[in-house]
């Protein structure tokens, strides 16, 4: 499960230490969990967590921990949401729901015991703004299947954030597999409220996973979240569903009485489209970046702002284009 393994992972950080010394890792808790032996050790400055010698999460994954909540709420309107987080892990999406001031209530599902207990006492600041937040009735870390929530609670949330295991395509507990299935996707967009979001963290990008997910929201986004491990950046995805496209339908209200819309950088197929009949003869495969940006900027229905750009957005807009042709 480390760089370079057969099928990507949340990655281990691995500390570099001097020729002929050996790394240090110090076992700090080990016990028998719902789903086998679970071990929380510390590695040089990282907490890691493992499940049945399968490496779960490490505090190395801060970043994309935390983008499990960030990646949603620009899509979220309101500041009274209603948050699901599938998975507490060291407690980073929890905190990040938390800091923002939009979330009134955030609800966290964890299947395992020890790992609630863990981040109790080795979460430091985080689970001191926890326990704030229990105290003040804004924060809930039950132990529990988050499934069992999501079917108790039907559009009970603006938000689900889920992290119950290392993606589509490599479980840890392979009792998450339906989570990822076509009937965990619609189980997730049942619990969402109008307008809400469900954001599911993955270590790669697989086609039949977003198959699955474009089946069952009105729209879906790939947010990148890069977590540095030993000095590297490490890419993971966060697949955001949307129960509504707002957008489009403001659109679609707008050319109804006479007006226009432009088109933005979260809609790379609707910008594919326009691309397509604007050159028709061009191939999105031959163009770099800086070509397709201003190609779309250049577009006469496109209104979002150039310097919003980034190479996700334009890689989007690239698959589109390509598999539209």
């Amino acid at each position: 499960m480390k760089p370079g393994g057969a099928r990507a992972t949340r990655t281990a950080p691995v500390r570099v230490w001097p020729a002929g010394v050996s790394a240090v890792v110090e076992v700090l808790e080990r016990e028998a969990g719902r789903s086998g032996e679970l071990v929380l050790r510390r590695s040089g400055a990282a907490l890691e967590v493992i499940l049945n010698g399968a490496f779960l999460i490490s505090t190395a994954n801060e970043v994309s921990s935390r983008a499990m909540v960030t990646a949603a709420l620009p899509h979220l309107a309101g500041d009274a949401l209603e948050v699901l987080i599938g998975g507490l892990g060291l407690g980073y999406a929890l905190d990040e729901a938390l800091a923002g001031g939009r979330v009134s209530g955030v609800t966290v599902a964890e299947y395992e015991p020890a790992i609630v207990r863990w981040f109790r006492a080795y979460g430091e600041g985080r689970a001191e703004r926890a326990a704030a937040g229990e105290r003040a009735g804004q924060a809930t870390i039950a132990v529990a299947d988050v499934v069992d929530v999501l079917k108790a609670r039907p559009e009970g949330f603006d938000l689900v954030a889920l992290d119950t295991d290392n993606g589509p395509d490599w479980l840890v507990r392979e009792a998450n597999a339906g989570l990822y299935s076509e009937a965990g996707v619609q189980l997730a967009c049942r619990a969402l409220r109008p307008g809400g979001a469900v954001v599911f963290w993955s270590p790669e990008r697989y086609t039949g996973f977003e198959r699955s997910l474009a089946g069952v929201f009105a729209r879906v986004e790939r947010v990148s979240a890069f977590d540095v491990v030993q000095g590297r950046r490490h890419e993971y995805t966060m697949y955001v569903g949307l129960r509504d496209d707002a957008r489009r339908e403001d659109r679609i209200g707008a050319e109804a009485e006479g007006g226009r819309m432009g088109l933005t950088w979260t809609e790379p197929g609707e910008i594919a489209w326009a691309l397509i009949d604007a050159h028709p003869d061009a191939d999105p495969l031959d163009l770099n970046f800086v070509d397709l940006q201003r190609m779309i900027v250049a577009l006469p229905d496109f209104g979002d702002d150039p310097d919003e750009a980034s190479e996700t957005r334009l890689e989007a807009v690239v698959v589109a284009w390509h598999e539209q042709r």
